[in-house]
């Protein structure tokens, strides 16, 4: 247990409180007091599958081409042994349901771990991989895919912006 800070070109996101679960912003009545911001309240530091702590996480943003829904989908069936083969997990896969602040209007969202950022670019790199990455790339439009590194704990975090960055 204990706390993550990821971030990312565009925002910082804190991870805490370690349960294996992941909520998620939702737009029912009463769910969230006024003014509270909290896109994950709770989120698991160590993979469920392996125990291991998770080093990257790459957010994924997009938008599906009308008509290209079974393309697309043919493409998740794809990719799940290869991630798999890569020990990547997927943290969350879905639909965006409400956009709580900023311009974001991506009606998909995906968060898929990893253990480091050698096992991203090997997974990118991989031949199986390119032979279907067509099938994501022809699908889908507007994309945003952002490869984050999470801090150990909120110390690290501050000790990372007290020096200014570095």
């Amino acid at each position: 247990r204990g706390t993550l800070r990821l971030r990312t070109l565009w925002g910082q996101f804190w991870l805490s409180n370690a349960p294996c679960t992941l909520t998620v912003l939702c737009d029912l009545p009463g769910a969230m007091p006024p003014g509270e911001l909290e896109i994950f309240r709770h989120c698991a530091i160590e993979t469920p599958r392996h125990g291991e702590k998770i080093v990257i996480v790459v957010l994924n943003l997009f938008d599906i081409i009308g008509g290209k829904e079974k393309q697309y989908a043919e493409y998740l069936r794809r990719v799940q042994p290869i991630l798999d083969r890569f020990d990547a997990e997927v943290l969350l896969y879905g639909l965006t349901r409400m956009i709580y602040m900023g311009n974001c209007s991506q009606e998909y969202c995906g968060l898929i771990a990893y253990q480091s950022l050698a096992d991203l670019r090997k997974l990118s790199h991989d031949p199986e991989f390119n032979e279907i990455r067509h099938l994501r790339d022809n699908s889908t439009k507007n994309y945003v895919l952002t490869a984050i590194e999470g801090f150990e704990t909120m110390n690290d975090a501050a000790e990372y912006l007290e020096n200014g960055g570095a």
